[in-house]
C-alpha cells in the first residue's frame, strides 16, 4: 500500500488512541514509532490517555510529543487509575475523528499496522482488527502463559459465535465512529476490549482481520492477571451464551 496516497474511501479524519499507565520507560520509543506513522494518516489526532500514572508518564508524553509530533495531539489525564475501559471512553468523548484507532503503549503490535487497518475501513469495513491468529499473522517472543490464555479465549469466543474472527483479545483496532459509539466497553480492563468486539459481532458489523505480528513487551510490565482474567471472561462468555448481554441502540 502506498500510504502517502490513501484510497478515496479512507476516513477523512482519525483519532489515534493510546492508553498509558506507568509507561514512563517506554514513552520515548512509543512517540518515536508513532511520529512518522501519524504523518501518513490524513487529519490524524494522537490522543494519549494517562490513567493516573505515578511515574511521570503524562509529563514525558507531553515532552516527547512537543519534540517529535508535527500534527495534532493531546495528553488527557485521569486524576487516578480508572482502568483501561474508562481510558478508551475518555478518548472517545474527547475525540472527533471519523475513525478511531486503538494502539497498545507497549508496541506489542508495531505502529505501522495502523495505516493497514485504516485501508481496510476505506474498503468498506466498519471494524478492522490486528490479528496474529488469522492466516498470515504471527507471534514473536510472547510469554507462553499469555499466549496460551489469548489463544484459548479467542477459540472460546469463536466457538460461541461461530464466527471466522480468529483473534478476540487484541486491542489494536480501527473503528468507524458510529459503530464504536454503540460498542464502547463498560466492563473493566482487557475484558472490556473483548466486550466491545462481542457487541460489534452481535450487531453483525462488517469486521475484517488484518494479519499482524504480536510481540512480547520490551519495556515495563503487563498488568494482566491470569486467574482473575479467566474468571471474568467466563462470566462474559456465560452472559453472552445466555443472551443476557445488554446492547445500546
Amino acid at each position: 500500500m502506498n500510504s502517502s496516497r490513501p484510497s478515496p474511501g479512507w476516513p477523512r479524519s482519525t483519532d489515534i488512541v493510546v492508553p498509558l499507565y506507568e509507561e514512563a520507560e517506554g514513552v520515548a520509543a512509543l512517540i518515536e514509532a508513532l511520529a512518522p506513522i501519524l504523518e501518513q494518516i490524513p487529519s490524524s489526532t494522537l490522543l494519549l490517555v494517562d490513567d493516573g500514572s505515578q511515574d511521570g508518564s503524562a509529563d514525558l508524553a507531553e515532552s516527547q510529543c512537543q519534540q517529535r509530533v508535527a500534527g495534532s495531539w493531546k495528553v488527557l489525564r485521569h486524576r487516578r487509575n480508572f482502568g483501561l475501559s474508562q481510558a478508551l471512553r475518555t478518548a472517545f468523548a474527547s475525540g472527533r475523528g471519523e475513525a478511531v484507532c486503538w494502539l497498545d503503549a507497549d508496541l506489542s503490535y508495531e505502529a505501522a499496522v495502523l495505516p493497514r487497518l485504516l485501508q481496510v475501513l476505506g474498503e468498506g469495513a466498519e471494524l478492522a482488527l490486528a490479528s496474529p491468529y488469522a492466516p498470515g499473522g504471527s507471534t514473536e517472543g510472547v510469554p507462553p502463559l499469555r499466549l496460551l490464555l489469548s489463544r484459548g479465549l479467542s477459540r472460546s469466543y469463536r466457538l460461541l459465535y461461530s464466527q471466522q474472527v480468529h483473534t478476540w483479545s487484541s486491542m489494536v483496532r480501527a473503528w468507524r465512529r458510529p459503530l464504536l459509539a454503540a460498542c464502547l466497553p463498560e466492563r473493566e480492563g482487557h475484558l472490556g476490549v473483548v466486550e466491545s468486539l462481542v457487541r460489534a459481532v452481535e450487531r453483525q458489523a462488517r469486521i475484517v482481520e488484518v494479519p499482524a505480528c504480536l510481540r512480547g513487551r520490551v519495556a515495563g510490565s503487563s498488568g494482566l492477571k491470569v486467574l482473575p482474567t479467566v474468571y471474568r471472561h467466563l462470566g462474559l462468555l456465560g452472559q453472552a451464551s445466555l443472551g443476557r448481554m445488554e446492547f445500546r441502540a
